[in-house]
């Protein structure tokens, strides 16, 4: 529950919301590596050990992920250097096409959250997205206009409602 509350939130903002700024090199290298982590993490997860105890495992599964997104990062830095010294305007392009990288952005966010449909039930799907949809422009949306701390503690506090909810019910 603890990782549900403050470490997604850290993450998630990082990885689809970090970028969405004036292009900068270093925000976009991490955004990429970060999401690329978690699909590499998916794919070899079977491979790495985990703890069995439950409020540790998340933990671990951050700390893999980071460490999977490291050496990306400077990859992908570098390769975003040489695009711009052989380019020349990688910036006026990003200016040019910002609002794409936006609505991807906020679209490739809530189709991340598919994994949240009980029983394969496809139906329920634009119900299970649009949510996250909104969610991810309204995110969007603070952390142009505010920053991505603002994003990240309004991402907290969305993630604490079912969590007042939980234990409301218990």
């Amino acid at each position: 529950m603890l990782a549900i509350l403050f470490l997604i939130p850290i993450y998630e903002e990082l990885c689809y919301r970090l970028s969405l700024t004036k292009f900068n090199i270093n925000f976009l290298s991490i955004s990429i590596s970060l999401i690329l982590s978690v699909q590499i993490h998916s794919l070899i997860g079977y491979l790495l050990w985990y703890p069995k105890l439950f409020f540790i495992g998340p933990l671990i599964s951050f700390v893999y992920n980071f460490a999977i997104a490291i050496p990306l990062i400077f990859i992908f830095r570098i390769i975003f250097k040489r695009l711009s010294y052989y380019n020349g305007n990688i910036e006026g392009f990003w200016e040019k096409y910002y609002v794409y990288a936006f609505y991807i952005t906020t679209i490739t966010y809530a189709l991340i959250h598919i994994k949240h449909l009980a029983n394969n039930s496809w139906v329920f799907l634009p119900i299970i997205i649009l949510p996250y949809l909104v969610y991810g422009l309204i995110l969007g949306y603070v952390r142009n206009k505010m920053g991505i701390l603002y994003s990240i503690l309004m991402h907290f506090s969305f993630n604490f409602i079912p969590i007042i909810y939980y234990i409301a019910i218990i």
